[in-house]
């Protein structure tokens, strides 16, 4: 004990030291005596007047344990990443899932009963409008053809005939040779020949028309499928399917949103702008298509949407007919929007915030009024102005007003440039 004192200058400790030796002694021989007398004699060796000594040390000793646990209990600033707060023109999107479907489709079918005698496609093959896809048997048609012209003739010479017999009567009758019920019938037949002449004009074209469909063609361009029937297939009439032709170039994307948005997309869509329609496919890297809004469907739906189109031109056959597509409406641009890194949004009981970082190193919670998200950025309405500096990660270990050590200092998200290392404990040089 008395070395522990050597090494610890003061008188007080010293003191201390010795009436601690002193004391531990006494107790000993106190303890190894077996005489009473013996034992009352080592009492009167404990110094009282050493008491108040021990109770002042006592209290230092506590004063000293408590601030060494005050010290070791405060709380060390948070390490946080920030990032500044800047102006940007934001675009207002409305996105939900779409579906592409052709502008045209059609199931091609035979308007003649017959048997296929020539297919001139192979399935997948892309057609133009008027390319030949499919022949019937036309032997059945062009006799059928031949027989119309055959009655035709026939029954313009009995016209011919019919009407020299009225001429010849109506000269009889002014001659006074003939009556004028025989001029009547004459006139009555020629009349009919007539009639029957139009009647076989119209076989003779219907048997053409006949004849002219067993020739099968595109209606429009577009995309044959897969092949329905083939040559020796007997063909009926609106019955029996032969492909599908879809026109994929330009293709419709629809999509529905929800019904609130409805009153924004028709004053814009009514006033003439050509509003910005994306159709971001799943797993494709390159830019996705864009087109324009072309259909705003005339009622909402019983579950409170509304459908709309957009036109794509399609030309690098991108979007195909019945894919799935996230489908974006650009509806509008916001102008100098004040525009965070989402990640600096938080959710709180209040409603959402983000932290502030103040020039003394610490942190601020501010209730924000969140718009628009773009790009991993969210648009703040009201709560900050460009220029603060925002905490964008590491707000698990922030408590408001407390410390805070700046890690990194980034930029807004979407920007081209990376982050780089911020001067830490120091907020103003890390905005910079």
């Amino acid at each position: 004990m008395a070395l522990w004192a050597k090494g610890n200058p003061g008188g007080l400790l010293n003191a201390f030291a010795a009436w601690i030796q002193d004391q531990f002694w006494g107790i000993i021989f106190y303890s190894a005596c077996k005489d009473q007398r013996h034992k009352w004699w080592w009492m009167s060796r404990l110094r009282r007047e050493h008491y108040p000594l021990l109770t002042s040390f006592l209290t230092i000793l506590l004063l000293l344990a408590g601030c060494q646990k005050q010290q070791q209990t405060q709380i060390p600033p948070a390490l946080v990443n920030v990032a500044t707060a800047t102006t940007q023109d934001i675009p207002v999107l409305l996105s939900n899932i779409g579906t592409v479907q052709a502008v045209s489709s059609v199931t091609l079918q035979s308007r003649v009963d017959g048997q296929i005698a020539q297919v001139d496609i192979k399935p997948g093959e892309v057609v133009k409008k008027g390319d030949v896809l499919f022949v019937l048997d036309k032997q059945p048609y062009q006799a059928a053809l031949l027989q119309a012209q055959a009655t035709l003739e026939k029954d313009q010479a009995t016209a011919l005939d019919d009407h020299v017999v009225e001429d010849q009567e109506q000269q009889l009758l002014k001659a006074g040779a003939a009556s004028p019920t025989e001029f009547l019938v004459a006139k009555y037949l020629a009349s009919s020949a007539d009639g029957q002449v139009l009647a076989d004009k119209g076989a003779v074209q219907t048997a053409q028309l006949n004849l002219n469909y067993c020739t099968i063609t595109a209606p429009f361009d577009g995309k044959i499928g897969n092949l329905l029937a083939f040559v020796g297939t007997n063909v009926l009439t609106t019955t029996t399917n032969l492909a599908v032709l879809n026109q994929i170039e330009p293709i419709y994307v629809a999509f529905a949103l929800d019904q609130q948005n409805l009153s924004q997309i028709k004053q814009a869509f009514d006033a003439g702008e050509k509003l910005t329609v994306i159709a971001a496919i799943p797993g494709d890297a390159g830019p996705p298509p864009t087109g324009v809004l072309t259909f705003i469907d005339n009622q909402i739906s019983s579950i409170g949407t509304i459908l709309l189109m957009g036109t794509f031109q399609n030309q690098d056959q991108k979007l195909w007919p019945g894919q799935q597509v996230n489908a974006t409406l650009q509806l509008s641009v916001l102008k100098n929007a004040v525009v965070v890194p989402s990640s600096a949004v938080q959710d709180g009981p209040n409603g959402t915030f983000v932290f502030v970082a103040q020039p003394d190193n610490t942190a601020k919670m501010v209730s924000v009024d969140e718009g628009v998200t773009y790009n991993g950025m969210s648009v703040i309405n009201k709560g900050i102005q460009a220029g603060q500096i925002v905490i964008t990660d590491g707000q698990l270990n922030v408590v408001p007003d407390g410390k805070i050590q700046i890690v990194r200092n980034g930029l807004i998200a979407g920007s081209s440039s990376t982050t780089e290392p911020a001067d830490q404990g120091n907020v103003t040089q890390a905005a910079n």
